[in-house]
Order: C-alpha cells, then sequence, then structure tokens
C-alpha cells in the first residue's frame, strides 16, 4: 500500500518518468541484442563453387559473399574441394558447413573496436586449422 501511496505523490512524477525511461532502454537493448543483423546472422547464397585449391575458395567466399575465413595451415591450403549450398543459409552456417566438409577445425575470433549491441563484433579473426589432438578435460 506505501508503494502505490507514493507514486500517487506529487514528487514521485520524476521517479515515474525515470522508471519508463530505463524500462524503454532496458526493452531496445535486448531487442538489439537478439535481432539478427550481426554480420555472421545474416544470410548468403545459394553458392556453388567447382574443384579448387580451400585457399583459393576461402578468397572467393570473402570477394563474393563477404564471408571471413583464412587457411591457416600450409598443407590445408592446398587441399582441393569443391563447396555447394543449396539454399540462403547465415554466414555461419556456410563457415561450419565449410569446415565440416574440409575436416578441418572453425575459430571464430571477434575485433571488439566498434562492437555494438545492434550489430555486434566484427569476425576478424576466423580461421580453418587442423584438428587438434587436445584430450577433453573430465574424461
Amino acid at each position: 500500500m506505501a508503494f502505490v501511496a507514493f507514486f500517487r505523490r506529487r514528487d514521485s512524477l520524476l521517479w515515474q518518468r525515470r522508471f519508463v525511461v530505463f524500462l524503454v532502454a532496458a526493452a531496445v537493448v535486448t531487442v538489439s541484442i537478439w535481432l539478427p543483423v550481426k554480420h555472421l546472422d545474416r544470410k548468403v547464397g545459394p553458392m556453388r563453387y567447382e574443384r579448387m585449391p580451400l585457399e583459393t575458395l576461402a578468397r572467393s567466399l570473402h570477394h563474393d559473399w563477404r564471408v571471413p575465413v583464412r587457411v591457416r595451415d600450409a598443407q590445408s591450403k592446398s587441399v582441393v574441394v569443391s563447396f555447394r549450398t543449396a539454399e540462403a543459409m547465415t554466414r555461419r552456417e556456410v563457415l561450419e558447413l565449410l569446415a565440416r566438409e574440409s575436416s578441418l577445425d572453425l575459430r571464430i575470433r571477434y575485433c571488439g573496436t566498434g562492437a555494438t549491441f545492434l550489430f555486434g563484433a566484427h569476425p576478424s579473426f576466423t580461421t580453418l586449422s587442423p584438428k587438434s589432438e587436445q584430450p577433453v578435460v573430465g574424461k
């Protein structure tokens, strides 16, 4: 009862306005975080690439579809692959499919400079590297 009485007082108008502003700001931040406008959440394709070295494919994906990926290992760069998607996929799904088909580990690292709630950080350091033989902790 005292809580309701407090909000009915005339000097509590300032607090009511602040509370509404806080709720609106919290809603904007929450919606911004979940919107699919991050770089890797945007859809690309369908795409079709014939057999070519993995390094050339990575450059083509970056140039044609802005899918950021680099191949780190010298042996992996020369692996010949063909890559196709039947329908439009997110850039993240394209990277995961490429890693699966080439039997390499995908590592996505982000640059925090210029990161925002709405657009996120840019995946500047996305690499495909050989699978590491690290023991699983706890097994």
